[in-house]
């Protein structure tokens, strides 16, 4: 059974991040997250990966931004929840020793690692 095959029967019973967000919805699955490749397409566009990283920590920013100002104006949504888990993103690529990958604590099935290209 492929990545992508595990997300969509695990449904709705996804598990949840230390942040309450269910992490990777099978609309985002691949072999890697799409916040990886995001990540990945930042470090190459500027041309390494410490700027590309600081590209990237202004995307978690914004997008926590984002969620931040929609909060309680759209039904139905984790907004919060989403705000947290991209400000947790962001400290985890300033501080990866010191601060986890919001990630880690749901279950592992099979992936290759969240931070590295493959």
């Amino acid at each position: 059974m492929t990545d992508r095959q595990q997300l969509q029967a695990l449904g709705e019973q996804m598990p949840k991040d230390e942040t309450g967000f269910k992490s990777a919805p099978s609309h985002y699955a691949g072999e890697r997250e799409t916040i990886d490749k995001q990540r990945d397409y930042l470090r190459d566009l500027a041309g390494s990966a410490k700027q590309g990283d600081g590209l990237f920590m202004g995307h978690c920013l914004a997008t926590a931004l984002k969620y931040r100002e929609r909060a309680g104006k759209k039904s139905g949504t984790d907004d919060d929840k989403k705000e947290s888990w991209y400000l947790a993103m962001a400290q985890h690529v300033s501080k990866p020793d010191k601060y986890p990958d919001p990630r880690s604590s749901r279950p592992e099935i099979g992936r290759a690692s969240c931070r590295e290209r493959v």
